[in-house]
Formats: C-alpha cells, sequence, structure tokens
C-alpha cells in the first residue's frame, strides 16, 4: 500500500481476512498506536451495524478498513455521521467532483460539482438512492474502532441488491479504475480532522438521506414491527435524528433504521 497515513501511524494490508475489525482488535491488544490503519482484499466475517447483517464485496472490489481511533473520539458528538461526511468529501475528491481545489478556506461544500453523496442516518453513504458505503463504531476494551467500507470497482450486484448498491465506478461513469490506495489515503486525510470541524452538523444536513421527505422509520428491535410514518428533520447537535410523525409531534430518535422508499 504506496501511500502515507495522515495519522502517522501503521497501515497494514491484508489479502483475506475474518475481517479488519477483528483484526484492527486484535492488533490493538498487541500494542498498536492509534491511528494504525488495517485494510483488506476480502474479508469472510464482515458485518454492519445491525446484527445478522453482513458486508458483502468481492475481492479487491471495495475499500475495507478499520482505523484504530484516537480515544478522544469517544467523547465527540455524531460520531458515525462525521466519519461519513469525511468519507463523502474523500470520494468526491478522488472523483474530481469536489475537494479542497474546489473548496474555499473553510472547506465550504456548496460548491460541490454535480456528484452528491448523501449520509443516510446513522451510518451509511448514499449515491443515487443506492448505498455506496458504510460504518461500524465499536468501542471495545482494545480501544475506540472505526470499521468503514466503500464500493469502488463493482460494476454490478448480485440478487436484491441491484437495486440497492451502488460503486465509485458506477456513479462516476467512468472507464479508469479507482485508485483503491489514493481513496484510503483519502479518507484518512479526512478522519484526521474530523474533531475540529465545528461546522460539522451544518455539512451533515446539507447530506442528510430523505430530509424533508417521508419514509418509514423502525424504532424498535429488528423484526419487531416498531415502525412509523414520519419525515426526517434533520439532525440536532449530539447527532439524534429529528423527525416530525404523523401527529406533528417532534421526534428526537437515537436508534432508529430508516426505509428504502420502495420497503414502505
Amino acid at each position: 500500500m504506496p501511500f502515507e497515513s495522515a495519522f502517522d501511524a501503521p497501515a497494514l494490508h491484508f489479502e483475506t481476512t475474518s475481517s479488519t475489525m477483528d483484526e484492527a482488535r486484535r492488533l490493538a491488544a498487541e500494542g498498536y498506536p492509534e491511528g494504525t490503519i488495517v485494510i483488506a482484499d476480502w474479508q469472510d466475517s464482515g458485518r454492519g451495524r445491525t446484527t445478522g447483517r453482513r458486508w458483502v464485496a468481492a475481492r479487491g472490489s471495495a475499500l475495507l478498513a478499520t482505523l484504530i481511533a484516537p480515544a478522544s473520539w469517544k467523547a465527540l458528538p455524531g460520531l458515525s455521521l462525521r466519519i461519513g461526511l469525511a468519507l463523502a468529501s474523500a470520494c468526491e475528491e478522488l472523483l474530481g467532483e469536489s475537494g479542497e481545489e474546489a473548496e474555499d478556506a473553510r472547506g465550504d461544500e456548496d460548491r460541490r460539482g454535480p456528484l452528491k453523496i448523501e449520509l443516510k442516518w446513522p451510518n451509511d453513504l448514499m449515491a443515487g438512492g443506492r448505498k455506496l458505503g458504510g460504518v461500524l463504531c465499536e468501542s471495545t476494551r482494545e480501544g475506540l474502532l472505526v470499521g468503514f467500507g466503500i464500493n469502488i470497482g463493482q460494476s454490478s450486484f448480485p440478487g436484491e441488491l441491484e437495486a440497492k448498491a451502488a460503486s465509485l465506478a458506477m456513479i462516476s461513469g467512468r472507464p479508469v479504475p479507482i485508485d483503491r490506495d489514493r481513496l484510503a489515503e483519502a479518507c484518512l486525510r479526512r478522519l484526521a480532522i474530523i474533531a475540529a470541524l465545528g461546522d460539522w452538523r451544518i455539512k451533515v444536513e446539507k447530506r442528510l438521506w430523505m430530509r424533508g421527505r417521508r419514509t418509514r422509520v423502525a424504532t424498535g428491535l429488528p423484526d419487531s414491527g416498531d415502525s412509523m410514518e414520519a419525515t426526517i428533520l434533520g439532525i440536532d447537535e449530539d447527532g439524534a435524528l429529528l423527525a416530525e410523525d404523523e401527529a406533528g409531534r417532534l421526534l428526537r430518535l437515537h436508534s432508529a433504521e430508516l426505509s428504502w422508499p420502495e420497503e414502505r
């Protein structure tokens, strides 16, 4: 992996692993420092935020990584959203739709090009209404682990994922392969400054998937059937989802799952 990490810490590559999260936990227990990044070509037990969900990606087709994050990040409000914001900005920078050359000194994202990567609360990256990537944060006794995956080179997806997943290659429409190492470097550079983003909430809300639209919100455990129709309004200063139910009541949700429009 010929790139430099903005965290000035080891960057390790595995051809195959159970999951980058497992490898990062093991390395943290062995004393590897904060900022260490683990990247894999293939993981056979990658998992998502919800129990039972797996991250599926063909070998070498995605950026699959876990960062041993700074312990100070535990105190950051809206951590998974800040991370998603960093990853979305890195993707757009790499694709040339935005980036440092297209932003002013404050990092203003209003000058973004035609591509817009949205954030599906609380931890997914969306492009064109399809999932481009995801974030998983785990606080363990070994440390804070931040796992993330971004689809890069896929031209199609199998089965039910076909209508729900996207890759950078698909949304860019470019025949030139996306360089995974350059994307990793851009992601780490953006992640290194998330604690200093005073306007993170404003930036997240500009990208918030389904904002101003009504969708079904599952509020209970998976398969519990506890759900409601609500209009997505934004997020609060802690990163909680703000929504309005059918009776006009303001909801402040810390745990929920938003449905795709066709799943309502």
